[in-house]
């Protein structure tokens, strides 16, 4: 009996590695990389682009086609200066007053403030005040951050 059980297992174990077949993509080359040649526009094309651009305004004929770029180094981050109304001023001031380093961060401060309006948002100030803890940006408690942020986000916001 335990001929038959051993038959059949190795029956199967072939059958199940017959079915998996080659997955590797073999070449003709010797290991060669191949190059793609560029694509070349028709005639008929250049001309249908030539078309839909003299119909736009001069303005737009002046830019400069988009063309793809190589990899370059970056050698600073871009700062994304948004710009801060009075209300948002006056909170990211008090929250500095009250011992928090906003600096780098006033659009994610903000952006929880904002949240304290809403009573269903119960998630983002409590994110933002530990991820603010954890960079080492305050020396207050999580408990004092939270409601420091809730409450000044409220006096500005709602």
């Amino acid at each position: 009996m335990s001929r038959y059980i051993l038959a059949a297992a190795a029956l199967s174990a072939a059958c199940l590695l017959s079915a998996c077949g080659s997955a590797t993509v073999e070449s003709e080359g010797s290991g060669e990389a191949t190059s793609v040649p560029p694509l070349e526009r028709s005639s008929a094309a250049a001309s249908s682009t030539a078309t839909s651009t003299s119909a736009k305004p001069s303005a737009a004929a002046s830019e400069p086609a988009a063309e793809d770029q190589g990899a370059r180094e970056v050698s600073e981050i871009p700062t994304s200066a948004v710009p801060v109304d009075d209300a948002e001023k006056s909170y990211l001031h008090a929250l500095g007053d009250a011992g928090l380093n906003t600096e780098g961060v006033e659009d994610q401060i903000i952006g929880a403030g904002y949240s304290a309006c809403q009573p269903e948002d119960n998630v983002t100030i409590p994110a933002v005040a530990g991820q603010l803890i954890e960079q080492e940006r305050t020396s207050m408690s999580y408990e004092e951050l939270s409601a420091l942020i809730t409450d000044q986000a409220r006096t500005a916001f709602c």
